[in-house]
């Protein structure tokens, strides 16, 4: 298992495409699931599941439930599918449609590395930008000899393809675009209502500098109080801290789990991932919470004639990630989050503590004043 901390200092050291049925899958061309050079089969195996060594394993559990339920708290999640050509793109044609009139098609880093168009299982949901991210706007079907006349939220641009951002989430943006002909006589235009909305992918699918992103505004928050993130990042922040508090005060109370049991499971952990997002995003905010979709993991050990072993080769416990699985003397002691503190005499702050006053439920009487993780 594994336990949150708080901001007390610490030591240092792809047009058409197969969707994958509402699951987002991993782009293992960019990001492996596991790191599989430690998964070789057997000499000469043509058949069965894969042994894993017990070479190079990295941690197993998050530092919050918020990875893990992201998928249900909202915004849009991010699918990958196979594809026929290089990328897939959002257009402005439907089956009637004049095939030689011009259209718009919109791309990001994605789809150009092949993913779906983020909300492409949704029906309605035909055009979609992403906040502070850049979106690539090209036309398709121009002439040749023909320039383009682009209006984007209050600003003109030029070119065949134009780089466009929104900045302000759930509002619709329409794109224009108008063609001209080498006399400035013009041919015909088209423009389309795009609506402007975080995408929510699962960890292994986020893009390096998107991921390194995340993580980087959550060390903020976790090493950042609230008072002083507020100075800072405005009303919206909030650290880890106060999630933490409010997490373990309605989970370890004496009668009941109020967090866990019954129909608040869902609803309560989304609403707790939404305000976490918000907080991330004061610091930046192109950032939105990713999820862990572990049956990937699960998956892995059943290829290992289920082994926990392929469990703990999950690039989730990276030091650059998550951290350590099971670390000796329990604590991280490597990677971003090593020595990462909880809380020391909580009772000053919250209802809830274990019996050494760390910010820990009560039976969880684990004395180390840093986060633990342990396998066993």
């Amino acid at each position: 298992g594994s336990e949150a901390a708080s901001s007390a200092p610490r030591p240092s050291s792809q047009m058409a495409s197969q969707q994958t049925m509402g699951v987002a899958q991993p782009h293992v061309e960019h990001t492996p699931l596991l790191r599989t050079e430690d998964f070789t089969a057997e000499a000469g195996a043509e058949t069965g599941p894969k042994q894993p060594s017990m070479k190079g394993k990295a941690g197993v559990a998050v530092l919050f439930a918020i990875a893990a339920t992201a998928a249900v708290a909202g915004g849009v999640r991010s699918s990958i599918g196979g594809r026929s050509a290089a990328s897939l793109k959002a257009t402005d044609t439907d089956e009637s449609a004049d095939d030689s009139a011009i259209s718009i098609q919109l791309d990001t880093d994605y789809t150009l590395r092949g993913d779906a168009a983020p909300g492409s299982d949704y029906p309605w949901m035909t055009y979609l930008l992403e906040p502070h991210k850049v979106t690539t706007a090209s036309v398709v079907n121009g002439g040749s000899d023909s320039t383009f006349s682009w209006s984007f939220d209050g600003e003109t641009k030029s070119g065949n393809s134009v780089d466009l951002q929104c900045k302000n989430a759930d509002k619709y943006y329409t794109i224009l675009v108008d063609e001209f002909d080498a006399d400035g006589n013009k041919l015909g235009g088209t423009s389309v209502d795009a609506i402007c909305k975080y995408v929510r992918r699962e960890m292994r699918t986020l893009s390096d500098d998107d991921r390194e992103a995340f993580f980087t505004a959550m060390e903020v928050i976790y090493g950042t109080s609230t008072d002083e993130g507020r100075a800072t990042y405005g009303s919206q922040y909030k650290s880890a801290e106060d999630f933490i508090i409010i997490h373990n005060t309605l989970s370890g109370k004496l009668d009941c789990d109020h967090l866990h049991g019954g129909l608040g499971f869902l609803p309560q952990h989304a609403a707790m991932t939404l305000n976490f997002e918000r907080s991330l995003q004061t610091i930046d905010a192109s950032v939105s919470v990713p999820y862990w979709d572990y049956t990937i993991e699960g998956h892995a050990m059943t290829m290992a004639n289920n082994s926990i072993e392929a469990w703990y080769l999950s690039r989730i416990w990276e030091d650059d990630w998550f951290g350590q699985y099971s670390p000796n003397g329990f604590a991280i002691n490597e990677g971003r989050f090593a020595y990462l503190p909880v809380l020391q005499d909580a009772w000053k702050r919250s209802s809830v503590t274990n019996s050494y006053g760390l910010l820990r439920s009560p039976w969880n009487n684990n004395k180390i004043p840093y986060l633990t993780r342990h396998s066993k």
